[in-house]
């Protein structure tokens, strides 16, 4: 169990993937702050979590996009807790359409949500994390930020924006690692909750796949 006796902090963990990473995160022998901006449903997830792994979880009410919300958050996980070395930026939302298409309002929500919350998660992470060293932050970025749908501009970008932050060969990553924290990415495809949420975008990827024949 390569994570028992960690410490970690998750976002947007009251549903989908961030609830089922909190879970299999406890499952393996941490404990984990479940962190979301629905407080009920983190709660839900904390709660689903202590009554399989006695006094592992916890859960906060976290708007990623509020700078002050982050601060207050992760201060009480690493009280809470005892520190953390390990957070998931796993929230975000789908939205927008073609560059056309798509309002300057969506464009910036998708962003802010997407990819200003990761950056304000690493900033605020990262110099408590060092006091419990080795430390791993993973951004949840898409196979969107690599492989662009026709017809979700804002989210194409901001995905691409979280992976050249967490990319180990670009600046962020190999200036943070001197300090024991090592950030990177993933790049999922779709999941069965996303294709339904966001049908949109699942057309997007199936055309992309389809033109190009293959992901690389």
């Amino acid at each position: 169990m390569r994570v028992a006796g960690k410490m970690a902090f998750v976002t947007g963990g009251a549903s989908g993937l961030g609830r089922a990473s909190s879970l299999m995160l406890a499952k393996e022998g941490a404990k984990v702050a479940v962190s979301d901006v629905n407080a009920e449903g983190a709660k839900v997830v904390a709660d689903e979590i202590n009554a399989l792994y006695p006094g592992q979880g916890y859960a906060y009410r976290l708007d990623v996009t509020n700078e002050a919300q982050w601060k207050e958050a992760l201060s009480a996980a690493h009280e809470d807790m005892g520190g953390f070395n390990v957070l998931l930026n796993n929230a975000g939302i789908g939205g927008g359409s073609t560059i056309e298409d798509t309002d300057f309002e969506t464009w910036k929500r998708v962003h802010e949500v997407d990819t200003d919350s990761v950056f304000l998660g690493c900033k605020y992470a990262i110099p408590l994390m060092q006091d419990h060293a080795p430390g791993s932050i993973i951004n949840i970025s898409s196979i969107a930020g690599l492989i662009a749908g026709h017809n979700m501009a804002a989210y194409n970008s901001a995905k691409a924006g979280v992976w050249l932050l967490s990319n180990p060969w670009r600046y962020t990553a190999p200036i943070v690692a001197i300090k024991s924290v090592l950030i990177r990415s993933t790049q999922p495809s779709l999941t069965h909750r996303f294709s339904i949420r966001w049908p949109n975008i699942s057309a997007a990827m199936s055309c992309e796949k389809n033109w190009r024949g293959r992901y690389r």
